[in-house]
């Protein structure tokens, strides 16, 4: 049998000099001008004011209170939730340029009918019917 010639290509020693070296250069040189274009065609943040900032920080507040009330005692708990409670009822936390116009202590009228706080403060197992918070306390 004969034997399969053994295949062999030649390149030019020149090639990285006069291929890879540009390639390399051209896609540096784009990445660069997408940094830039990018950066330029952003907009600024909008800077919001300071009862827009309390306002979503205070909710954060008490998201975060909700989801780890397991993590801490009962008295700590309940401590800090009266004083959420008592806090958002004072509207001290709440932006009032938001609400303004709307009746009573909570943001919306009522007067859309969705069946919140029929007559219920507190349901079963430490649910608030009015404000839809489950404080996790059976």
């Amino acid at each position: 049998m004969a034997q399969v010639p053994v295949q062999t290509i030649h390149r030019d020693p020149q090639l990285f000099y006069w291929i890879l070296i540009p390639i390399t250069v051209v896609m540096i040189l784009t990445g660069i001008l997408r940094h830039y274009a990018t950066v330029l065609m952003a907009t600024t943040p909008k800077k919001q004011d300071l009862p827009a900032i309390r306002e979503q920080r205070s909710l954060l507040r008490g998201i975060n209170l909700r989801t780890n009330a397991n993590a801490i005692s009962a008295p700590a708990f309940q401590a800090r939730k009266d004083y959420l409670v008592t806090a958002y009822e004072k509207w001290s936390f709440l932006e009032r340029a938001k609400y303004e116009g709307t009746s009573g202590t909570e943001p919306d009228d009522g007067s859309r009918g969705d069946g919140r706080n029929d007559g219920h403060d507190e349901g079963e197992h430490g649910y608030d019917c009015a404000t839809n918070i489950d404080y996790g306390v059976d």
